[in-house]
């Protein structure tokens, strides 16, 4: 017969190995390449390759079979990096450089301490039934987890409304992604590290995780296939810090255009209206200004002065209008067609939109005003 603990490691083993294997073949799937997002596909990939290793060497020497503390003193020395790898890999896609090597310098640090204390134990002991320096090991991993969703939260919540704010595109993808991977991967992380040195209530807590995990890893791909509408923003290492590089902008105060800056602003946008460039469904405020050549800060100072509202509802509103317009010249045109000849980047985002400003659908917003047109 088969033991529990031999069935629930190879699962582990064979799921990890096939995560790896998705993410290296997915990467020639997508359309559109984003650096961040590459070199994060990667660190993944070596992250499951880490953990499947990790489960093949359980099964191969019988570490756990022999003892549950010599078991867990070994899954903390591969589950650490692992759980390093995979913030990292989330915060190479969410922040610039300056916060990563202070995230990467920090996670080596607790990682040396780890080693450090089992370096210890192993020392003092004299082989791995080492149950201070295990459990010292196991806070340790408990702390950094706790951090690392707590960083994750914070920068994903501020990433999440810059993006909202200068992207025209739909961001839900983007969200889901976020979401799943701090919220949903944190709470089965900590179950299993919590279940680390029993080996019920880890055989429990591993099915958790592996579907964690796979949620996860599901999202990321997703995220890699829907990611033009950010390319310029997550590839952004200073988004939150942008200056203006041009001599007029320079010359005008940090939060007020003149009325002669503003009506050359005024007019180079009107330009890129008449020509339908909202039709680019990846258009983001960063791309706008310099098809326009204004500065970003400029841009976003013109739209908040005299629209009084962010670059992602001043697009909408222009799409908006425009769907509004074509369904009454062209009641023949689909959803689709519409979403297409306005930018959205799907019927979902045409659906949503209309549903947030006149409380109807598209197709019924449509026939109740060809309705009250034949009428008049």
């Amino acid at each position: 017969m088969v033991d529990s603990l031999y069935i629930v490691q190879n699962t582990c083993f064979v799921t990890t190995t096939i995560m790896a294997i998705v993410l290296a073949i997915s990467r020639f799937h997508v359309k559109w390449i984003n650096k961040n997002y590459e070199t994060s596909r990667w660190i993944l990939v070596f992250a499951m390759m880490v953990l499947a290793v990790h489960y093949l060497l359980q099964m191969l020497l019988g570490l756990r079979a022999k003892s549950d503390m010599i078991g867990a003193t070994v899954n903390i020395l591969f589950y650490a990096p692992v759980a390093i790898l995979i913030t990292y890999s989330i915060l190479h896609v969410e922040c610039n450089v300056r916060n990563r090597n202070r995230y990467r310098t920090a996670s080596i640090a607790t990682y040396l301490l780890i080693l450090a204390i089992f370096g210890v134990g192993y020392l003092t002991k004299g082989d791995l039934q080492m149950p201070i320096a295990s459990y010292a090991m196991l806070a340790l991993l408990v702390i950094y987890i706790v951090v690392a969703t707590y960083i994750l939260v914070t920068i994903n919540t501020k990433k999440r409304k810059i993006i909202s704010q200068e992207i025209g595109g739909d961001i839900q993808t983007y969200i889901n992604y976020t979401r799943s991977s701090v919220l949903i991967l944190a709470g089965p992380s900590l179950m299993a590290v919590f279940a680390i040195h029993s080996r019920t209530l880890l055989l429990f807590a591993a099915p958790f995780f592996l579907i964690s995990l796979i949620i996860f890893i599901t999202t990321f791909v997703a995220l890699g296939h829907n990611l033009q509408p950010m390319t310029e923003l997550l590839n952004n290492e200073d988004s939150d810090d942008l200056t203006p590089n041009n001599e007029a902008s320079q010359a005008q105060p940090k939060n007020k255009l003149s009325a002669e800056r503003s009506n050359a602003i005024a007019e180079a946008i009107k330009k890129w209206h008449d020509e339908k460039g909202f039709r680019d469904s990846s258009i983001t405020i960063t791309a706008l200004s310099k098809l326009i050549r204004i500065d970003r800060r400029e841009l976003s100072l013109h739209l908040g002065q005299h629209h009084n509202c962010s670059f992602r509802i001043w697009l909408s509103e222009l799409r908006f209008n425009e769907a509004k317009r074509l369904m009454l010249e062209h009641p023949e045109f689909s959803n689709e067609a519409i979403s297409a000849e306005c930018g959205f980047s799907s019927h979902a985002q045409l659906y949503n939109i209309f549903r947030s400003k006149t409380g109807m659908s598209p197709k019924e917003w449509k026939e109740r005003n060809i309705a009250n047109n034949t009428c008049e």
